[in-house]
């Protein structure tokens, strides 16, 4: 039952947030599960699973919440674009409807912010985002 909820999970955020046509506008068609090809033009939406906790009744899963990560990535001195991103997710996703093949949504919550700088040769790569609860039965 996890992975079927899991896979639905990813395809309906995925459908969500190519969908958007706000967040096109600022990211395009850069919108990656996992992890974003190299050299990848930038910003770009990355979105991956961090954790996942079924809930038992009597023997049987009631309910599966999945924790998910969405950021924006860019390279810039300043998390303008990258936080306009993360903004249009949230207002995406925040009590949102995801379409699923499997189960269906109980709710979709922020449970945490991501926000830091990553130094690499010389560039400032910006990391804006949050982390999601999805809750499936």
């Amino acid at each position: 039952m996890a992975a079927a909820q899991t896979k639905s999970i990813r395809r309906g955020l995925y459908s969500a947030l190519t969908g958007s046509a706000q967040l096109s506008a600022i990211v395009g068609d850069r919108i990656y599960h996992q992890a974003a090809p190299k050299n990848a033009d930038l910003p770009f939406v990355v979105f991956f699973k961090q954790s996942g906790t079924p809930t038992y009744t009597f023997g049987s899963t009631a309910f599966d919440a999945q924790s998910w990560a969405v950021k924006c990535v860019d390279r810039d001195e300043t998390s303008d674009r990258a936080e306009d991103a993360s903004s249009v997710v949230d207002a995406l996703l925040t009590n949102g409807t995801l379409t699923l093949s499997a189960g269906s949504v109980m709710d979709v919550r922020r449970t945490a912010d991501i926000d830091f700088m990553e130094p690499d040769e010389g560039q400032q790569y910006r990391h804006s985002g949050a982390s999601y609860r999805v809750t499936v039965q």
